[in-house]
């Protein structure tokens, strides 16, 4: 029973409501063509035309080639075609114009990142919170390469920057709360993860590790509700049929433990090949458990 991890997704796209916002901005006649472009190429991302929208930005650049919303665009576009050496270029221009752009520093963080290069992604994290102490994106991203490297003092400082900044980054308390585990404070851990709950109804992982998190404390009940709400969120988890399987066949509830290990197998991935033989070789002696406890109140 491991506990999930948020992972960001697999792209260094910025928001696109963020980038569209900024484009919206500038309109000044001075760059008329410029933001007419950086609209275009918006719409042709939104499209997942990458190639016309780098067509468009890169005839934009020759045109106009000290404005910097354009080289963050075309950054955008390279990470998004797993080019990130340009997109680090790209972002590099933006800032040799503008070193106070938190935007640039930002992806160009998310660049570095993605290219392996954790060192100078910290850096340009650092460097967009001095730019703007608000980041919460900037503090939220630093704070996952200092929990991968296990630095969750560091993690921990900065995933509450991140909710400080945003009061309602649900994701920003669900690592709250991983990283808090990590550091053995299951009390913490559990207040965050309740407060990304309170947030985030839906937020799946957060039901799940607050349900391993009750497991682990014996309370069983409890953590039985989790994976229910797990599963009935999202019916095809896996994972979470077959935790709350494992919390039905502790609390003696043969009949739903056997249903849940049922969808477990039905919904296993390949690589539990192996769990789930151990599951079908199980279903008989379950079965005659099932009989055995029927009248039997637990704990006897």
């Amino acid at each position: 029973m491991m506990n999930r991890q948020y992972v960001r997704p697999q792209s260094i796209l910025l928001s696109f409501l963020l980038l569209f916002l900024l484009c919206a901005s500038l309109v000044s006649a001075q760059h008329e063509n410029a933001d007419a472009a950086l609209q275009k190429s918006y719409d042709l991302i939104s499209s997942g035309n990458l190639d016309e929208a780098l067509r468009v930005l890169t005839t934009a650049i020759d045109q106009d080639n000290r404005y910097t919303p354009l080289y963050i665009q075309r950054g955008i576009v390279h990470g998004r075609k797993g080019a990130f050496q340009e997109a680090v270029n790209d972002f590099t221009q933006a800032l040799q114009i503008d070193p106070r752009n938190a935007e640039a520093c930002y992806s160009r963080a998310l660049a570095y990142e993605k290219s392996g290069q954790k060192d100078k992604a910290v850096a340009d994290y650092g460097q967009a919170i001095v730019i703007n102490p608000r980041y919460a994106e900037a503090y939220f991203n630093r704070g996952l390469v200092y929990f991968s490297r296990a630095n969750y003092d560091g993690a921990i400082a900065d995933f509450l920057k991140a909710a400080e900044s945003r009061p309602e980054y649900a994701k920003a308390f669900y690592n709250l709360g991983l990283a808090y585990e990590a550091k053995e404070n299951p009390e913490q851990a559990m207040a965050n993860y309740d407060r990304a709950i309170a947030i985030d109804p839906t937020f799946v992982d957060a039901f799940y590790n607050r349900g391993l998190l009750r497991y682990k404390q014996s309370n069983y009940e409890e953590g039985l509700n989790d994976f229910a709400k797990v599963v009935s969120l999202n019916p095809s988890d896996a994972a979470g049929q077959y935790n709350l399987g494992v919390g039905y066949e502790h609390e003696r509830m043969m009949d739903s433990a056997i249903v849940a290990f049922k969808r477990y197998v039905k919904y296993a991935p390949p690589s539990d090949s192996l769990k789930v033989r151990e599951i079908n070789a199980k279903f008989p002696e379950m079965e005659k458990r099932r009989d055995r406890f029927k009248g039997i109140p637990k704990g006897n």
